[in-house]
């Protein structure tokens, strides 16, 4: 009947593809000539788009051809059935052993080589039977998906038709170039697309067909592994039997030797105990051999055995998507997998057996030199000593025999450890991948209600309870002894230790902040403190733990044990938390920490480590009896239970505004990344206890444990923060102090030298106080502090994507969320790329990394790379500008590739948007492009000093479109990058600082040039801020109308110092000159005297001449 139905579709389905199929006229010869031709051709538009055509033709041409052999394939399934299937049922009813060669008068190489070929053939027999597995779990998986694939095809072809039809439908109207290749194009993928449905269609007809002999061929590959391995298990045993009886009597005739010699020499009795130990070591190698043996069949059945379970485990993943209640069974599977075999202790043995045969083979080589006559043995004793010789021979020969026998039995034991492994962490990703996001328990409702009754009532009764005593005193009287010694010792450090802390801390909490006493080590000796106290209990509790995990008999005993061991990491953190937070501890003095915040703080903790420390324990405890369901009704109300403690307490802290994203600059204030990370650490708890409630209890307690250790590791980095930058405050503190001492001692050396002059005058510097004031932190140096919140950042980004990389594989799912497709090319062919929710989200993950790299970017060169190189100035700020640069660029084009946004597509666009922008935007293009030219030539440099535009000041930020100038009033001004490229400008201290100061002094006439000269020269040199190297220099320029004219030209260090050293020397010139009586010329006015003035007048004309108008 089925035949029949087949027969009427393929007529069907050949009436509707035979028209398309009877019009194509091309074949892969004539695409492939004519792309060859086009290639040939120049690149232009039209023929770019006529080579994309003829390219998807080739394609789809490929893609029908394979189809048409895969249905060719699936109809001769279809056809030769019946007679297939009943040959392999009569194969498999008639079935008889296979006959083989016997072996039991073999050699032991010969022997040995039909086990390595046997071994050959039992591994191609089972590679059969795992592809005929794979293919009946690839059947079962894809008859779910055939009518969703073939009406995609459908709809494909229903497009491409139109299309086709839409191009071709008015015959009179001849197509240009450009429309017959897109025609050619289509008709060869509406044949394509035809053909693909029609393979489908024919797979799904062939599905239980294909299924059934994958069954009847895998029962047959079974038949025969089965003899197989019956026939290299007779050939182990015969092997072994003869390699057993050889060394049986190779030691009978050695004792038998050793027995019938008479020994009364020394070196005989050494001889005699070589081979001893020979024959001692050939038995234990010849039993390790067998049990070599024994693991090499039991590993190779569990390897079979995980195999099969990989294979139906991909197999139930795909039920999964119907009811997610399945995924209870494979968690059941998955945690009861074998552990992992010891690779690590096999590769070991095996290089001591490698040692050991290197060794036996030089006593063998020995033997040639062994001295075989000696004057102090009897001619029995000689001859005993030959039968010596020769056993050792035998011995030895035998051990270097036994020994590669073992070596290559331990190699491949070694290749079954390793695919054991390989298939177990297969086994593992796949269960992280597909298990992690569905529900390992019920939601919650009255029956879990009731299993919550059950189960409390199973921990706190009593058989249970009686168990915990019972396990512990159950160990042997030596181990319980041992024990008690051990817990009684870190009992006893408890109380000296607690001493010592308590006087630690009153010795030197005084001392802290002081910093002629204050030591970092105190700080260092307070948290080793910290530590060891927080470690002695947990200690104590663990050797409790070991004695309760040893008592297999108790076995709530053992889980208990297990459970407080998981737990310890939870009380060392408490304990250390609460020596941190001692009265006048570290976070009181060291880190100037409130006591009121701290009391308060450790108020909250407590409540919350109250709560939890047994939560956990109880959920640990739990999940060990997956049988019993206690996981789901005890344990989820222990996690919810911990979930709203940790909401709790993180709201608090929240209300507490503790320093975890705080800096001074905002004033204390809160700002947008302190609610962030808060909001996310209280709403975790409260999304993880939802997801318990609705039963996925295991993905809730994983994620909400990531978060946690990723809180309690920022922590830890916050920590390390404030204590390293307390060391630099305290460093810093310390310069300072060194830096007061040093002008105090200058101070009273200048009071010294006044006293002996007799010019000491009274001063409140004799009141001088050593103890300098604290420094506060905003004069530590920024870039040092900066440098460590660079490199800590950076480490913690680091180590946390390396720890949250575990869990990687269970947001495989977001890959096969499509939002969109984006095409794309790889050597001419065009192909569709899906862009997925995972790609969306590594698109922002790069973005948001780009964002803290870039920020923390100028540090990590400085403290890493730079500060050890010997730059130019502003050659390190070019560098680190034009890292971020490429940093921000090469991100840009990774993040939106990984939208689908390639860059060979948006060259282009890029190219023509920066021409459009270059010419619309020219001034700020050109600002840019001056920017680039500024940080490569350099002709400027942050801190230098310039003259630009009558603007003179110093450079304080060189940015992307302007340069900011700080002119002497303070004023920021900013100027375009371009004014620097264009026009003219000074820089006064681009290569050299040094400037030139030139002082123009005029004195009356009548003057001694001389003594001028000399006066003005010393004032010069005495000026502490002219430069000796070039030295000042006095010239008599000219006779002005007035005045002789001197020029005096100085020369100083940097441009802040020409003011400063004008005045000074101004002053000092005026101080000498009245104390020579040199006069500073005045402008002088004569006026002649006409008719109407009176002789009287002569003498008032005299004096104005002599005084003030000149």
């Amino acid at each position: 009947m089925m035949t029949k139905n087949y027969v009427i579709l393929l007529i069907l389905f050949s009436l509707f593809i035979t028209p398309v199929q009877a019009q194509l006229s091309y074949g892969e010869i004539q695409l492939n000539d004519t792309i060859s031709q086009l290639k040939e051709r120049a690149p232009t538009p039209s023929i770019k788009l006529q080579l994309k055509y003829y390219q998807q033709a080739l394609k789809a041409l490929s893609e029908d051809s394979d189809a048409r052999q895969i249905a060719s394939n699936y109809q001769k399934i279809i056809d030769d059935y019946p007679v297939t299937s009943q040959t392999l049922k009569a194969r498999i009813s008639n079935y008889t052993s296979a006959s083989f060669a016997d072996a039991r008068d073999w050699p032991v190489n010969k022997i040995e080589q039909e086990i390595a070929r046997q071994n050959s053939s039992q591994t191609a027999l089972k590679k059969q039977q795992q592809a005929r597995s794979s293919e009946l779990t690839t059947i079962g998986i894809r008859i779910s998906s055939f009518q969703t694939d073939i009406e995609r095809l459908r709809g494909k072809l229903t497009t491409t038709q139109k299309d086709h039809d839409k191009l071709v439908g008015r015959g009179d109207i001849s197509l240009n170039e450009e429309q017959e290749a897109l025609r050619i194009a289509l008709q060869i993928e509406q044949s394509s697309l035809s053909t693909q449905i029609q393979m489908l269609e024919l797979e799904q007809l062939s599905a239980s067909n294909r299924s059934e002999l994958a069954q009847l061929n895998r029962r047959l590959n079974l038949l025969e592994q089965k003899d197989v391995s019956n026939y290299l298990a007779s050939l182990t045993e015969l092997r072994n039997n003869i390699l057993r009886k050889e060394t049986a009597d190779a030691i009978a005739r050695s004792k038998q030797i050793n027995d019938s010699s008479l020994i009364s020499s020394p070196f005989l009795q050494l001889q005699l105990e070589i081979n001893q130990e020979l024959s001692s070591a050939l038995e234990i190698v010849s039993a390790r051999n067998e049990t070599i043996q024994d693991k090499q069949q039991a590993v190779t059945q569990q390897v079979d055995a995980l195999t099969t379970i990989l294979i139906n485990f991909n197999e139930q993943v795909e039920w999964l998507k119907i009811s997610s209640a399945f995924g209870e069974n494979l968690r059941a599977q998955v945690s009861s997998l074998p552990t992992e075999p010891p690779l690590d202790k096999l590769e070991n043995e095996i290089v001591d057996s490698r040692l050991a045969r290197f060794r036996y083979q030089k006593m063998r080589t020995q033997l040639d030199n062994l001295p075989l006559t000696t004057k102090t043995l009897t001619t029995e004793e000689h001859a005993s000593l030959l039968r010596f010789i020769e056993l050792r021979r035998l011995l030895l020969g035998q051990l270097i025999s036994s020994l590669d026998n073992h070596i290559y039995e331990q190699a491949k034991l070694k290749v079954s450890y390793s695919k054991m492994n390989s298939t177990l962490v297969k086994i593992k990703q796949q269960a992280d991948e597909h298990l992690f996001w569905v529900p390992s328990i019920p939601l919650l409702g009255t029956q879990s209600i009731t299993e919550l009754f059950t189960s409390m009532l199973w921990l706190t009764s009593i058989e249970n309870s009686i168990t915990i005593p019972q396990a512990i005193f159950s160990s042997p009287l030596g181990t319980l002894s041992l024990a008690a010694l051990l817990i009684l010792g870190f009992t006893y450090l408890r109380t000296p230790l607690n001493k010592f802390f308590t006087k630690h801390i009153a010795e030197t909490s005084p001392k802290v902040g002081k910093v002629t006493q204050d030591k970092f080590a105190y700080t260092l000796r307070n948290l080793a403190y910290s530590l060891a106290d927080a470690l002695l209990l947990p200690i104590s509790l663990l050797i409790i733990t070991e004695l309760m995990i040893n008592a297999w008999q108790y076995p709530f005993a053992v889980n208990i044990g297990h459970a407080l061991q998981d737990s310890l990491f939870l009380l060392v953190i408490y304990l250390f938390i609460r020596n941190l937070t001692r009265h006048k501890g570290l976070l009181q003095i060291h880190l100037k920490i409130s006591k009121e915040r701290i009391a308060k703080i450790w108020g909250y903790y407590q409540v919350l480590f109250f709560i939890s420390w047994p939560a956990y324990i109880i959920q640990v405890l739990c999940y060990q009896y997956p049988e019993q369901a206690y996981d789901g009704s005890l344990g989820r109300l222990a996690f919810v239970i911990t979930c709203g403690a940790l909401v709790q307490f993180y709201y608090r802290l929240y209300r507490e505004k503790l320093p975890l994203t705080y800096q001074k600059k905002n004033n204390g204030k809160p700002h947008i990344v302190h609610h962030t990370i808060w909001t996310a650490f209280i709403i975790a708890p409260i999304a993880s206890a939802i997801m318990a409630i609705m039963g996925y209890l295991s993905t809730a307690q994983v994620l909400l444990k990531q978060m946690e250790s990723s809180l309690l590791m920022g922590l830890f980095f916050l920590l390390s923060y404030y204590l390293i930058r307390r060391g630099m405050h305290l460093q810093k503190r310390r310069l300072a102090f060194e830096r007061a001492k040093a002008k105090r001692i200058d101070i009273i050396a200048q009071r010294a030298k006044e006293v002996e002059k007799g010019e000491q005058n009274s001063s409140q510097e004799s009141h001088f106080d050593i103890e300098e004031p604290e420094i506060d932190l905003d004069q530590i140096s920024a870039q040092s502090l900066g440098l460590l919140r660079t490199l800590l950042t950076l480490l913690f980004v680091a180590l946390n994507a390396l720890f949250w990389s575990e869990i990687q594989r269970a947001f495989i799912f977001l890959d096969t969320i499509t939002l969109w497709d984006a095409s794309n090319t790889l050597n001419g062919v065009e192909y569709i790329d899906p862009i997925t929710l995972k790609s969306c989200l590594l698109a922002i993950i790069i973005f948001v990394l780009t964002l803290v790299l870039v920020r923390n970017l100028s540090g990590a060169l400085e403290l890493l790379i730079l500060q050890h190189l010997d730059l130019s100035p502003g050659t390190g700020f070019a560098i680190t500008t034009l890292a971020k640069y490429m940093t921000i660029s090469i991100s840009f084009v990774v993040g939106f590739n990984f939208l689908g946004v390639d860059w060979a597509k948006t060259q282009w666009l890029v190219a023509a948007l920066t021409v459009g922008l270059g010419f619309g935007l020219q001034e700020i293009f050109a600002n840019f492009v001056s920017g680039l030219i500024i940080l490569f030539e350099k002709p400027i440099r942050i801190g230098d000093t310039v003259t630009i535009r009558e603007l003179t000041g110093t450079i304080s930020k060189i940015q992307t479109r302007a340069t900011t100038i700080v002119d002497w009033d303070r004023k920021e001004i900013i100027v375009p990058n371009k004014a620097f490229i264009t026009e003219q400008f000074i820089n006064w201290s681009l290569s050299d600082s040094i400037t030139r100061v030139i002082i123009n002094i005029g004195v009356e006439f009548n003057s001694d040039i001389e003594l001028v000269t000399k006066l003005l020269l010393e004032s010069a040199e005495e000026n502490n801020l002219s430069l000796d190297n070039p030295g000042p220099e006095v010239f008599f320029i000219e006779f002005g109308q007035h005045a002789l004219c001197f020029e005096v030209r100085c020369y100083v260090a940097e441009m802040g110092h020409r003011l400063t050293m004008t005045h000074a020397l101004n002053t000092r010139i005026n101080h000498v000159f009245k104390e020579h009586n040199i006069r500073i010329a005045l402008p002088q006015l004569d006026l002649r005297v006409k008719d109407g003035f009176k002789v009287s007048d002569s003498s008032h004309i005299m004096s104005m001449k002599k005084g003030s108008l000149r």
